[in-house]
């Protein structure tokens, strides 16, 4: 049985795994979930590859899929996570724990790993398009935002990362009211107005509080009865009986299209665009029409074609950081 520990550490949790890739899926043989907060993370690595080696699952080899940019150094890679205070480092994880081999990557690098090995109950097709060999884009929105590219090696036949930090590009405003969002942001950061609104500012589980918040003052004034500002969970479980949380989601389904639909021209992604991140893995149904009617807008014929066409896929599994940090160890690539 082929063994591999796996990490996905992003800015809320973290979470460890014994991962089998005995089969055509990867499989968690074991599992532990901390909160990334204060973790002393070379400690619960160790002592958790100790519990796995106790009950027969032993891995020395292993994958770690960090929310956060990639540094090389002499001595290996390291990340920086973008929104907690954290540093993974593969000479650290060499030095302090029983792994013999340690690969970093951001989440963004490993999720193409992951999009080669998707069981059917781990996504939901939402239009199945016209598939192709062509680059694969990846967006997902949660704590932060990622946005990755998956290349198609024909010798392996397998979908290869690229980096990107495309998350933290300019985001594309269009309209007066839009505009008038980006002045709301800089006003409530305390912001000078030369400061870019960044794609990460607005699709995210903080820039869907953040249009909340805009939207309440500028639709909902009157409305005494509806909170000033909620959370990104609140948002989400209060979508369909507060009216200022549902039409915080239509605008964040509004948003994510049109950057994915930069991404799919930027990438030339005809092999597929897949969508993750927490606000949309819990929240599948929110994204649908509305996104793909903004995804396949271009006034160049040529081009809609193109944006209509690509097939697009929701990853649905919570687990697949695990299982791109497991494959990602597995073929030991690196972009």
């Amino acid at each position: 049985m082929s063994l591999l520990f796996a990490a996905d550490i992003g800015g809320t949790n973290c979470r460890f795994a014994i991962v089998s890739l005995k089969g055509r899926y990867p499989r968690i043989m074991m599992r532990a979930d901390h909160k990334t907060k204060k973790i002393d993370l070379y400690k619960k690595v160790d002592a958790f590859l100790g519990k796995a080696a106790a009950k027969g699952y032993h891995a020395t080899r292993g994958g770690f899929s960090v929310a956060g940019p990639i540094q090389d150094g002499p001595h290996g890679r390291r990340a920086s996570l973008t929104n907690a205070k954290l540093v993974v480092d593969e000479a650290l994880l060499a030095a302090r724990t029983e792994l013999d081999a340690a690969i970093v990557m951001n989440d963004y690098e490993a999720l193409p790993h992951a999009t080669n090995a998707l069981a059917p109950k781990s996504k939901k097709v939402l239009r199945r398009g016209k598939p192709a060999k062509g680059q694969r884009a990846l967006v997902g929105p949660g704590t932060g935002l990622g946005v990755g590219i998956g290349v198609y090696d024909a010798q392996r036949q397998w979908y290869l990362p690229v980096r990107s930090e495309g998350c933290h590009s300019d985001f594309p405003l269009q309209t007066v009211e839009e505009f008038a969002l980006a002045a709301f942001i800089r006003e409530e950061m305390d912001w000078h107005a030369d400061v870019r609104i960044t794609n990460e500012d607005i699709l995210s589980g903080r820039g869907l509080e953040r249009i909340y918040r805009y939207l309440r003052i500028k639709r909902f004034l009157g409305k005494q009865h509806l909170p000033m500002s909620l959370s990104a969970a609140e948002i989400a479980a209060s979508k369909t009986k507060n009216p200022c949380s549902k039409a915080t989601f239509k605008e964040f389904e509004r948003f994510l299209g049109r950057r994915c639909k930069n991404i799919v021209l930027d990438a030339f992604a005809t092999g597929g665009l897949y969508l993750a991140g927490g606000v949309v893995m819990k929240n599948p149904e929110q994204f649908g029409k509305a996104f793909l009617a903004e995804l396949g807008q271009h006034h160049v014929p040529a081009f809609k074609k193109l944006l209509e066409s690509v097939p697009v896929t929701v990853i649905t599994d919570e687990d697949v950081g695990l299982y791109g940090a497991a494959l990602g160890a597995s073929t030991g690539s690196r972009p």
